[in-house]
């Protein structure tokens, strides 16, 4: 299983992504924008599907990339 990510971890890929808590907090579709800042203080631990999201969103995931256009051929 993967571990959680940590308080600073979380922080500095907000940061590194430019974007403020609430903005994160939107990103990644948390329903209490509140929440961000309680995982960088550590009061709550963000769980991996989360985190995963929130790396391949902002382009910090290793392995992941996102796709920015996807077309979908209406022909057959």
């Amino acid at each position: 299983m993967k571990q959680a990510p940590t308080p600073v971890e979380i922080a500095l890929a907000r940061e590194a992504a430019g974007l403020t808590q609430v903005q994160a907090a939107e990103l990644v579709s948390l329903g209490a924008p509140q929440r961000w800042a309680e995982y960088e203080k550590g009061q709550r631990v963000m769980d991996w599907s989360r985190w995963e999201l929130f790396a391949i969103k902002t382009g910090q995931h290793p392995d992941y990339k996102p796709v920015r256009k996807f077309f979908v051929s209406s022909s057959k």
